[in-house]
């Protein structure tokens, strides 16, 4: 009887603690900032900070699109907590630059932050 109720206690236990996480991966592009302006031929760092409350980040993704060419396309599927992605490319002349950065955390909810920035 004692096992019985200890298997039924576990089992409630594992039933109330095994809420679900409803909110996205916190994502910061730390480098640059939205609407920043660039030299031609200058190089840009590109940082991005990831985080999820308490739970898992399981795919991290950064894309620079230039003119519907994407120059940078940087993928991982590192299990972590904090994910730091750094990744440079060089402005051309007069362009436009859209920076996505993409990420799904444990519970499978994908976040998305998204900045532009031109070169002059």
């Amino acid at each position: 009887m004692n096992k019985l109720l200890i298997v039924y206690f576990f089992l409630i236990l594992f039933t109330v603690c095994s809420c679900s996480d409803n909110d996205v991966p916190g994502i910061t592009i730390l480098t640059p900032t939205n609407s920043q302006n660039f030299n031609t031929g200058q190089i840009v760092e590109v940082k991005v900070k990831i985080s999820d409350d308490g739970d898992s980040i399981m795919n991290e993704e950064l894309y620079v699109i230039h003119e519907n060419d994407t120059i940078v396309n940087f993928s991982d599927d590192e299990f972590a907590f904090d994910y730091i992605i750094t990744q440079s490319f060089v402005v051309e002349n007069s362009s436009e630059y859209k920076i996505v950065a993409r990420v799904r955390g444990g519970h499978g909810n994908w976040g998305s932050k998204t900045i532009y920035i031109n070169s002059q």
